[in-house]
């Protein structure tokens, strides 16, 4: 996720086996998690993107309070998935752009 100039005060210790472990890490780097994220996420973002899509599908009663969108974790996930989105958008436009001017090219040959 963006490197944003929040310093988080709180902090989670979780208790996990290595095979646990191992498993988060293997879910991180499959290529749907990097679709979803835009990059293979580190295991912070990974744990915090899976906590968040979990409150919004399950109980999105929860994110009422925050409407104004002010939870750095939530802005920090939003602002990857639209960095990822802009940066597919950027790709689909040069490859047409591609496409485009080398139909143009071997027209122009042709003739």
């Amino acid at each position: 996720m963006p490197k944003t100039e929040v310093k988080y005060n709180n902090k989670i210790t979780l208790k996990m086996s290595g095979q646990f472990l191992n498993y988060i890490n293997i879910a991180r780097m499959l290529p749907d998690t990097k679709k979803k994220f835009g990059v293979h996420p580190t295991q912070t973002e990974f744990l915090r993107g899976v906590i968040y899509y979990w409150i919004k599908k399950n109980a999105p009663e929860i994110l009422i309070d925050d409407l104004e969108g002010n939870v750095p974790e939530i802005l920090e996930h939003k602002a990857l998935k639209k960095n990822h989105e802009k940066s597919l958008q950027q790709t689909q436009d040069f490859v047409e752009e591609h496409f485009k001017n080398r139909k143009n090219k071997s027209h122009k040959i042709q003739l």
